[in-house]
């Protein structure tokens, strides 16, 4: 499901949206409410206030923590049911543009359908099945899925706008790096969020000596995440601060490279990018405008803007072709 919140599997944005659905459905998420979520998330990575996904402020409530790998809190239905119904809360109104009101409605009957049918086929079959292979499935198949998601930003900073220090990389093996859809690279997701997932590789390259150095493994990452969450119920403040590469007065790596916006590999990582039709949701932030070109603190880099001349961010958000979307020098 979330590489099509990214619309990056396929050319096909017809495809993508496709298998966005079946994905999300399986998930036990209505897509349409998920993906304006996750790029809120992409947004404000971190920022508990405003990230949906964020497990929480300090200290983490240790529930929001573990409940997750039985699979408990993770399907979120009363939204669903509130959407399916025409009820739009204020939550909602801000974070999914108007356009897609009406999508995210039938969407969410289309939601509640689904598992209707799953019910009543167990019921009229007298079997379990059904919702073994479909539901039940989202609770006892939590816990891989769980044990990577929750590596990814649990015990770093919150509330500010460098990734590297609220986004860690891990390694993984093959086996878990297929599954995880090269997530481990998940600053270089953070910080270029249309690069598509099977180009996350290449980006590491170009990029690896500016950011801190992966973890080992997933052990590494439990061995110092258990102790900062429960040390953080006495000492809220606490959290962990990953080793950023060393910079001179200037801001340039004592090796000679650049480490502002990560952008100065210009040339390579459009290389990276190119050809994607990828379409990548940008929501309402604080930016500074240079002609065409927008520089968004959030996502830590300049953007071109054209052909879409003029266009100002407005209350809700406006949705960059990817293949116009360049990282300025």
């Amino acid at each position: 499901m979330h590489e099509t919140h990214h619309r990056t599997p396929f050319k096909s944005n017809g495809i993508n949206e496709f298998i966005h659905w079946i994905t999300a459905w399986a998930h036990g998420a209505e897509p349409v409410f998920d993906r304006w979520g996750h790029a809120q998330h992409h947004t404000h990575t971190y920022f508990p206030e405003t990230d949906p996904e964020s497990i929480g402020p300090r200290p983490v409530k240790l529930s929001n923590f573990f409940l997750p790998f039985i699979g408990i809190g993770i399907i979120k239905p009363f939204p669903i049911i509130k959407h399916a119904l025409g009820i739009i809360d204020d939550y909602s109104k801000e974070l999914v543009p108007e356009t897609d009101w009406k999508k995210m409605i039938w969407s969410s009957r289309l939601w509640i359908l689904m598992y209707v049918l799953i019910i009543a086929a167990s019921l009229y079959y007298h079997s379990i099945l059904p919702l073994v292979y479909t539901l039940f499935a989202r609770f006892y198949g939590a816990f891989i899925p769980t044990i990577l998601n929750q590596t990814q930003h649990v015990g770093l900073e919150q509330n500010v706008y460098d990734h590297r220090l609220i986004t860690r990389n891990v390694k993984l093996n093959p086996v878990l790096s297929f599954l995880y859809w090269n997530m481990e690279h998940h600053i270089e997701h953070h910080m270029f969020p249309g690069v598509p997932f099977y180009a996350l590789s290449k980006l590491n390259v170009l990029v690896k000596d500016q950011l801190p150095a992966p973890y080992k493994n997933i052990w590494t990452v439990y061995k110092e995440i258990i102790p900062t969450i429960f040390r953080q119920q006495k000492e809220s403040n606490f959290h962990i601060t990953p080793v950023l590469p060393e910079v001179d007065k200037d801001g340039d790596k004592k090796s000679g490279h650049k480490n502002r916006n990560l952008s100065d590999n210009k040339n390579r990582l459009d290389a990276v990018i190119e050809g994607s039709t990828t379409w990548i949701p940008v929501f309402k932030v604080d930016y500074l405008s240079f002609d065409e070109r927008i520089e968004c603190p959030a996502h830590q880099g300049r953007f071109d803007i054209h052909p879409f001349k003029g266009i100002h961010f407005s209350g809700v958000s406006f949705l960059l072709q990817n293949k116009y979307v360049k990282s300025l020098s």
